[in-house]
């Protein structure tokens, strides 16, 4: 049944990773050495499954085919089982996101204030509250909309990025306070903080494409009567243009992006410095 499962997802272009487990849990995995893959499978009497490329906003589901002329009928059982197994794995999910949380905020008051990084430098920006953690990696809190840190997003001296395992990020951001009324929502740090030293206003990082759409729902709630424009990277994929139309018509504001395909804010910007 793994097999059939594989299979699917590579009649959607997605080489799956070696070990697939039929256990419910959501897994990350690299396509093309970028850990945007992610899959999970729920086995037993009736298997079905989901994965998906954040990189490109896509997801598929799967289920176990049915014999020909045979329906799968579940018995009250069955039907409970797989109720609380969801319900397990709910509760699962936010103990994970609690203990991530924690041990987010012991690493962040441990850090020591960042005035410079390698990254930083590259992206010719500035350091807005951000530190560096005792072996040199950049940290990026994210905060939740009550104002409680959740998450860090560790960047390493050649680019990478990665978020604290299990922590909380739907709707979770990182601001840099300005002096107009204006917010700009974007995806990450550098863009940010580009788009903020070059127009004096409020910007929000959500992170990934696909968060602005919940990030936007956050702060249109929280700082009612702003002006909010979305800020997209005009990727080759699309996804940044798609998911700012999809933020947009969430929360009635407009988006702006760069007009050269595979360039961000922080590039345009910067080239002009």
């Amino acid at each position: 049944m793994i097999e059939e499962f594989k299979n699917a997802m590579r009649d959607c272009g997605i080489e799956p990773p070696r070990d697939i487990f039929p256990d419910g849990v959501l897994r990350r995995f690299k396509i093309k050495n970028k850990s945007c893959g992610w899959v999970i499978l729920h086995g037993g009497d009736y298997w079905a499954g989901a994965f998906g490329d954040w990189s490109k906003d896509f997801k598929a589901k799967w289920k176990q085919k049915e014999k020909e002329g045979v329906k799968k009928i579940y018995s009250k059982e069955e039907i409970d089982r797989i109720k609380n197994h969801k319900k397990e794995e709910e509760i699962n999910r936010r103990i994970k996101r609690s203990e991530a949380a924690v041990f987010s905020q012991n690493i962040w008051s441990l850090a020591n204030e960042c005035i410079s990084h390698t990254y930083l430098t590259k992206k010719r920006v500035k350091s807005y509250g951000l530190k560096a953690a005792t072996n040199g990696i950049l940290l990026v809190p994210i905060y939740n909309r009550f104002g409680a840190l959740v998450n860090l997003q560790r960047i390493y001296a050649d680019g990478t990025k990665k978020f604290m395992t299990g922590a909380e990020i739907t709707g979770c951001f990182f601001m840099i306070e300005g002096e107009s009324d204006t917010i700009i929502i974007c995806e990450g740090y550098a863009t940010g903080a580009s788009i903020h030293e070059h127009y004096g206003c409020t910007v929000v990082v959500a992170f990934n494409a696909g968060n602005l759409p919940a990030v936007a729902k956050s702060i249109a709630e929280i700082y009612r009567g702003n002006e909010i424009i979305i800020a997209a990277d005009n990727d080759e994929s699309g996804v940044g243009e798609r998911k700012a139309k999809e933020a947009c018509l969430a929360i009635g504001c407009s988006y702006i992006m760069p007009d050269v395909v595979g360039m961000d804010f922080n590039d345009i910007i910067s080239m002009s410095l």
